[in-house]
């Protein structure tokens, strides 16, 4: 048996029809006292919002397609698929089956996926890859866009109110395709402003990303205008790099600002200096010391490469 390690947690990302469903859905008034709210199965607040990441689609199956048949899902209710690790059942905190040598799994604890495809890719073709992942009665089924090759932070529906169940099985189903390589930098691509953060995805209505210091991680990746960049944060002994990669800074004096917490913050911070602000650097600076905080907030104002294509 395969031990379930503990790894980085991150959130699980919502899909446009996910979304339409739960906008036609009646909302909850605030001025409604949870307390009197009835308690279901699947209920707006069953979909993990912990690991947004770009280029997955994330939707609970039993929300978009009603029950399952026999109770667990395989690749062969997602679609048509030349690879599978089969279902991959836990039973007493360890996976009953090792996993192919292809393919590394992590699970922090026992509730958030991680995986990496390491394995050989043919020459000229992506990896397009579909995440089962069972907990509860439930199931969340992630599809990666072709040529992502990791992923994190997947979990299965919440039970309740907001309670994340462990894992219970788990199954991988994978092909490869054709990759796009017809895209050319010089028309596809121009110099634009983003604002950009490193690491993991925060909670609430505005998007943002935090690093947190004890999730195992050292080396954190940067997303500018939410979509990923070949830029890195690491964060070694509370001393936070960054490494823009083909990106650069804005002709900003406060270009990079950093803040410190202990406690996240349940919705994007403000990055603005004052009396009792979080704020522990705001400068041009690419190496800056921490304050010996837990989570930090790293706010980039960045210039890079957008592709067209991707715009909205």
């Amino acid at each position: 048996m395969k031990s379930i390690t503990t790894l980085k947690w991150s959130s699980l990302v919502m899909t446009l029809a996910t979304l339409a469903f739960l906008s036609s859905c009646s909302q909850i008034d605030s001025d409604v006292n949870p307390a009197t709210l009835e308690e279901t199965t699947i209920s707006q607040n069953s979909i993990n919002m912990t690991a947004m990441q770009p280029g997955v689609t994330s939707y609970i199956w039993e929300m978009m397609r009603g029950p399952v048949n026999g109770g667990n899902l395989s690749c062969s209710d997602l679609g048509e698929f030349e690879f599978s690790t089969g279902r991959n059942s836990v039973e007493n905190g360890e996976f009953v089956n090792s996993w192919p040598s292809e393919i590394e799994v992590d699970v922090v604890d026992g509730k958030f996926v991680s995986w990496s495809y390491v394995g050989a890719i043919p020459t000229g073709k992506c990896l397009v890859m579909s995440v089962i992942v069972k907990g509860g009665p439930n199931h969340t089924v992630a599809t990666y866009e072709a040529g992502i090759n990791s992923g994190s932070g997947i979990a299965a529906p919440n039970v309740g109110r907001g309670n994340i169940p462990d894992v219970s099985n788990l199954t991988f189903c994978w092909n490869f395709v054709d990759c796009d390589d017809d895209t050319d930098l010089e028309e596809e691509c121009e110099g634009k402003e983003q604002t950009a953060y490193a690491g993991t995805l925060g909670s609430g209505s505005a998007w943002w990303f935090y690093i947190d210091t004890q999730s195992g991680e050292t080396e954190f990746p940067i997303y500018a205008g939410q979509k990923l960049t070949d830029g890195t944060v690491t964060v070694i002994n509370d001393k936070i790099t960054i490494n823009l990669g083909s990106w650069s800074l804005q002709d900003d004096d406060e270009a990079v600002k950093v803040l410190a917490y202990n406690t996240l913050p349940t919705s994007r911070p403000p990055s603005g200096g004052g009396p009792g602000s979080p704020r522990i650097y705001a400068g041009k600076d690419l190496e800056i010391t921490g304050n010996g905080s837990r989570y930090y907030v790293v706010h980039l104002d960045s210039f890079g490469c957008v592709f067209l294509e991707n715009e909205d």
